[in-house]
């Protein structure tokens, strides 16, 4: 099992939820690597990988945060505003993980489009990196 400096705020968001912690840290592992310095060619940033219009909606609007917002390079308000969007995004798509994974990686409205078209299907009409994250997800998941 591989274990890291964070698994304790994995497991502090995922208990919150009653979701098994390992699913919350292996989607971290294939975000940045559980990297807080982390920065994708697509300007996602920190340990869960916010692009920062979706990380000022969590922590303004949903969160309802009234001070400064937090740096996305911190580690424990990442893995936080991840467990919050994860919750959204399980809600949104019946408690089922693989779809809300997608979601979190190419975005809910991508998803829910492919959905309406092909429900059955609907993994077959994701991108080949979206299906590869999803994929990187279940490996990691394996090996915790």
């Amino acid at each position: 099992m591989t274990t890291s400096k964070y698994d304790n705020r994995f497991q502090f968001h995922a208990d919150e939820r009653d979701w098994d912690w390992h699913r919350l840290k292996a989607q971290g592992m294939s975000e940045s690597n559980l990297d807080p310095d982390a920065i994708s060619s697509a300007g996602a940033m920190g340990l869960m990988q916010f692009m920062p219009k979706t990380w000022r909606w969590i922590w303004r609007d949903i969160l309802k945060w009234t001070g400064p917002i937090p740096s996305p390079f911190e580690p424990e308000a990442s893995i936080e505003a991840g467990a919050v969007y994860m919750g959204i995004l399980l809600l949104k798509y019946w408690g089922n993980w693989r779809m809300a994974w997608a979601a979190y990686n190419w975005g809910p409205g991508n998803l829910s489009k492919v959905l309406q078209a092909n429900f059955e299907d609907w993994e077959a009409r994701i991108p080949a990196a979206t299906r590869a994250y999803l994929d990187d997800i279940e490996r990691h998941l394996s090996q915790l």
